[in-house]
């Protein structure tokens, strides 16, 4: 990521918490988001595919796939796999979104064979900006800040923001929050 990247995040978090009238510590559902953003949330379910295609999708390899974007006539839809948790969920759409907002190009899917395999084009940068991003949006250091002050239990603030656990966690850990204030727990200690 370019240097400055993860502060834009931030800040474009912030900025988007504003522009629909929210506090920049205050949860930010994912489908708020894409209802501001005009993007449409699909579940696979309700494409009117196949059902015994529905069924390898969900069914039968239901890890193996989160969510795809798709784009035509100006339009923008998120296809997701319903058999994911909420906190997965809002993850999965957040990171879709984040690729839309960062103006990534979307992936290329090709068929080899006579297509019974179908390969996608991969970009480990976008996917990796557009984890980061994901994440600040979801819970942005405002609100880790704010969480940690209070004590906030970890499955509180997990319900209230909507995310899991893992990744109550890990933004905790990469913007520097948990070690602010275990250096603070330890300066009071003295």
């Amino acid at each position: 990521m370019e240097r400055g990247f993860k502060s834009r995040c931030e800040e474009m978090s912030r900025s988007l918490r504003a522009e629909l009238g929210l506090d920049p510590a205050a949860p930010l559902p994912a489908e708020q988001l894409a209802s501001y953003l005009g993007v449409y949330l699909w579940s696979v379910e309700d494409l009117g595919l196949n059902p015994a295609d529905v069924r390898q999708l969900v069914h039968n390899d239901p890890d193996s796939w989160s969510a795809i974007t798709v784009s035509a006539a100006g339009l923008d839809a998120i296809i997701l796999n319903p058999n994911h948790r909420r906190g997965r969920y809002s993850s999965d759409v957040m990171h879709e979104l984040a690729h839309l907002l960062l103006g990534h190009e979307p992936s290329t899917v090709f068929f080899a064979g006579q297509e019974s395999l179908a390969l996608r084009g991969f970009n480990k940068s976008a996917e990796d900006e557009a984890n980061w991003l994901a994440g600040a949006l979801l819970l942005p250091r405002d609100a880790l800040v704010k969480l940690r002050a209070k004590r906030c239990p970890k499955e509180v603030a997990c319900d209230e923001f909507g995310v899991s656990r893992q990744m109550l966690e890990f933004r905790m850990r990469v913007t520097g929050v948990e070690r602010q204030f275990a250096r603070r727990r330890k300066a009071t200690s003295k």
